[in-house]
């Protein structure tokens, strides 16, 4: 078996992890519009939406739900969260630690209103100073601007 026929075969990437010795290069033969009954290897299918009723032909084709406007498999989210989820949960909380005793240390009243703002929550009392405008007359508009602290 020569090593084109190996790339060949159902595990390129096998033979390509295994080659140690020289450089490897793997050739794939792609068909743009792939899963398309209509389009599929076509300028069309490049250079134009394939329409509702290809779409739904070709999620036919991949044994998908055809009325779904947007579908993403379960795996993808699972992939997701098990890869860059999880790192980003992992910085955000290495990023938070940092902050918190960072600031923490010199600020506290500033790190409570960080870890606030994070969780999307208002300061106890913090509408104590709005005033109340009681009449139709003293309805909200320009004119009331000065009384409203910024």
């Amino acid at each position: 078996m020569t090593p084109t026929t190996s790339i060949v075969s159902s595990t390129p990437f096998t033979f390509f992890r295994q080659t140690k010795d020289r450089p490897t290069f793997i050739v794939l033969d792609s068909h743009i519009g792939y899963g398309s009954p209509n389009k599929q290897g076509s300028a069309a299918a490049h250079g134009e939406p394939l329409g509702e009723e290809e779409v739904r032909l070709t999620k036919r084709y991949y044994g998908w739900p055809e009325d779904a406007k947007f579908l993403a498999l379960e795996k993808v989210y699972l992939h997701f969260a098990e890869g860059v989820g999880a790192r980003g949960r992992g910085g955000k909380a290495r990023m938070d630690r940092a902050l918190s005793t960072r600031i923490g240390l010199n600020t506290p009243q500033l790190a409570t209103e960080i870890d606030l703002m994070q969780r999307r929550e208002l300061p106890a009392g913090w509408d104590r100073n709005l005033p109340v405008f009681r009449s139709r007359s003293e309805r909200p508009s320009r004119g009331a601007k000065p009384r409203v602290k910024r």
